[in-house]
């Protein structure tokens, strides 16, 4: 079944041959969701492939790229050729504009991949506020690039079948982008995973992404067993990211967040100066009121959605921001945003003193409340 994005059309779930692929509309378990924890269960534990084409790409080029976008980026993007960084792009406020993963793929040439919606902001934020004078150009390269995300433990060994690159680590470390022949196609392949597992972006131009995609699928089931690969819908991925914690623009941040309230500090360099610094700094030494933290439910009946109010010793204190079924820790799972009632500073060692919980289905259910990711949160599988 098919959802869209901001205009772009994407696979929301795969459902058996025979099913019924109408969506059954309920604020309960719905039709889809025992074919969603199939497609989780599976990446987890073998390789799926994902499409991931309706992120958006921009394409940043010029002698003075680099000058640019370092100025505009809070984390440090002056990186080795082949290597990708995840950062915030903050305002003089310190708020967000934009998240996104900066790819250095030249000297003077840069590959930013963002969230779907943000595209065309992105573009326009980076024209506005780069320099007049700049010798610098950004074209919107979404059309022309598609993405297949091979992920899963298995997924190094399916690709290694396909390409004489060495993908073992560290040879091909996290966060690291090559140019990788996969049969006769040349893709963009970055180690990168927005949904907690081993795995690779590969970015492939539009009119070849087919033949791609077969050759990963034929080569899946001859190298690991037709039972072992399986095409991941919209909905999985989300499930993952969210067990993850990892953001979602739109949902958990936004403008009306800077970095510190987001739990995203690692996505600032305070070694360069960049659009946003200075209130950067302040709203670090000043009082955090608000933080996002990630919860699971106790009861695994509870099916969340996002928006449902999160109380503290019976008192609302937030909302959830992202929310799913989480099949690999068997329960729901949300992200959200908590203040203190009184609006004072909202301390991470007080959070677990708390007794948490979300209203949902006219229930209080209770909840357990944590600042890591509630699934893998040292990252083991991401790096191994």
């Amino acid at each position: 079944c098919f959802g869209e994005a901001a205009g772009w059309e994407r696979p929301l779930w795969y459902a058996p041959i025979g099913q019924n692929i109408q969506t059954s509309y309920s604020f309960r378990q719905q039709n889809w969701q025992t074919w969603t924890n199939a497609e989780v269960t599976h990446c987890r534990q073998y390789c799926g492939l994902l499409d991931q084409s309706s992120f958006g790409k921009l394409q940043v080029t010029g002698p003075d790229a680099t000058i640019e976008l370092r100025r505009l980026c809070a984390n440090d993007i002056d990186v080795p050729v082949g290597t990708s960084v995840y950062t915030a792009m903050v305002n003089e406020r310190g708020t967000f504009e934009s998240d996104l993963t900066v790819v250095r793929v030249g000297p003077h040439e840069y590959y930013l991949v963002t969230a779907t919606a943000q595209v065309v902001h992105d573009r326009d934020w980076l024209l506005r506020n780069f320099t007049a004078s700049a010798d610098v150009t950004v074209e919107d390269v979404s059309q022309q690039w598609n993405v297949i995300g091979v992920m899963g433990p298995d997924s190094r060994r399916l690709l290694q079948s396909l390409t004489d690159t060495d993908l073992s680590h560290p040879a091909f470390a996290f966060g690291q982008s090559k140019l990788v022949e996969i049969g006769s196609h040349q893709v963009k392949a970055t180690r990168i995973s927005y949904v907690g597992e081993l795995g690779w972006e590969l970015h492939c131009l539009a009119a070849e992404v087919g033949f791609v995609w077969d050759l990963l699928w034929e080569a899946g089931a001859r190298e690991l067993g037709a039972e072992r690969i399986q095409p991941v819908g919209n909905n999985a991925i989300s499930a993952m990211r969210i067990e993850k914690a990892y953001r979602a623009w739109g949902h958990d941040i936004s403008a009306d967040e800077n970095p510190w309230q987001a739990g995203l500090g690692f996505a600032i360099d305070w070694n360069h100066d960049f659009l946003g610094k200075t209130a950067l700094e302040k709203a670090k030494s000043s009082d955090l009121k608000k933080r996002l933290v990630s919860l699971t439910l106790d009861d695994p009946s509870i099916i969340l959605w996002g928006g449902e109010p999160i109380l503290r010793d019976g008192m609302v204190v937030g909302y959830t921001t992202s929310a799913a079924f989480g099949p690999t820790l068997g329960r729901s799972v949300a992200m959200g945003y908590v203040r203190n009632p009184d609006g004072s500073r909202l301390n991470a060692a007080e959070l677990p003193n708390g007794n948490f919980a979300i209203v949902c289905e006219d229930r209080v259910c209770k909840a357990q409340v944590t600042l890591r990711s509630p699934f893998d949160p040292d990252r083991k599988k991401v790096l191994c």
